[in-house]
């Protein structure tokens, strides 16, 4: 990666973590998803766009027939980034669903409906 492309984010955010989220933009741009990838990352639409305009700045992305596609920099850009920080631990692949746990009962417990919303 060229010193360009390391300065790619304003110096005074954090570079590895701006990296990451590039290349999760570039991602996003190359498969054609939507943006919940990003979302789930902490960002807002307002970041998204930024980032967005960033690396068009870059010639990273370029807006053809309304749509992004990646140039060939940022195509190169991606294929050194994939390296980086692609997942490969299968655990962070799919996100833990929390809302619909309920809590443990003990062993203990004894379940007693109540007598008038029985339907018998």
């Amino acid at each position: 990666m060229s010193t360009k492309d390391q300065s790619f984010l304003p110096p005074s955010q954090d570079s590895n973590m701006d990296n990451s989220k590039l290349y999760l933009l570039l991602k996003v741009i190359k498969d054609n998803k939507n943006l919940n990838l990003l979302l789930r990352e902490g960002l807002s639409f307002r970041s998204i766009g930024l980032l967005t305009e960033n690396a068009a700045e870059n010639n990273f992305v370029e807006i053809l027939d309304n749509k992004l596609r990646l140039t060939q920099l940022g195509e190169s850009l991606y294929q050194e980034m994939e390296k980086k920080f692609k997942r490969t631990n299968k655990n962070e692949w799919i996100e833990e669903e929390k809302k619909s746990k309920i809590p443990q009962i003990s062993i203990d417990f004894i379940y007693l409906p109540d007598q008038t919303n029985l339907p018998f």
